[in-house]
């Protein structure tokens, strides 16, 4: 393929930057700090986990084509935290991605291996969408099974948490209809094409990367 960075990003691409410096999550009522990350890690200023609970967001599965989903070493998820400073809800949506079989990688998709040293970076659109956030974070893990990506969308505000948390904490049953299980599936198939085609090209296998800002 012919052509400068830009041009080769895809439709809905994306660029990579490196972090500099300390980059912020911050709550979406009050603004305080929830997760401070840099380029090789990530911290909470009160100590205590930013997110709390979590779901699949299983309405992702219908606006994905057969070929969309192969292979299906991916995982996407919505966690519910809370301010340790004003004590509000906010909600953040994940895509975990490895180029691989969901069978031979679900361990690291559900966090249950430990993937060693985290490497993070910043994820910019090349161009506005409507709808999508204009920047997300992307967290980089080298496995025995290859890369896994972890884009980072958020934190947003939950106002209202009926559909989002039940009796039971943070569920997608009865169809995940409330908005922000919407709002994370409209946006991660939007992406999706772009978030894959990256995901192969760090494994090394066919594909063109999302460009990386100099």
């Amino acid at each position: 393929m012919s052509g400068s960075a830009a041009e080769q990003a895809p439709t809905n691409g994306f660029t990579t930057r490196a972090l500099s410096g300390v980059h912020p999550l911050r709550c979406p009522h009050c603004a305080a700090v929830v997760l401070a990350v840099t380029a090789d890690g990530a911290g909470v200023p009160d100590g205590r986990p930013w997110l709390d609970d979590v779901d699949t967001i299983s309405s992702l599965w219908q606006l994905l084509t057969h070929e969309q989903t192969t292979p299906d070493g991916w995982l996407p998820t919505l966690m519910v935290g809370r301010c340790g400073g004003c004590r509000e809800r906010y909600y953040a949506f994940f895509a975990n991605l490895i180029c691989a079989d969901f069978a031979d990688v679900d361990d690291y998709l559900f966090g249950n291996i430990d993937v060693g040293k985290d490497s993070y970076s910043l994820c910019e659109l090349v161009a506005p969408q409507d709808g999508l956030p204009p920047a997300w974070l992307l967290k980089e893990n080298q496995t025995p099974q290859g890369v896994l990506l972890e884009h980072i969308f958020g934190p947003f505000t939950l106002s209202d948490t009926r559909g989002v948390i039940g009796a039971h904490g943070v569920s997608s049953c009865g169809g995940a209809k409330a908005e922000p299980w919407q709002q994370a599936a409209r946006v991660l198939a939007s992406l999706w094409d772009a978030m894959r085609i990256l995901n192969r090209e760090r494994n090394g296998a066919v594909g063109t990367a999302a460009p990386v800002a100099t």
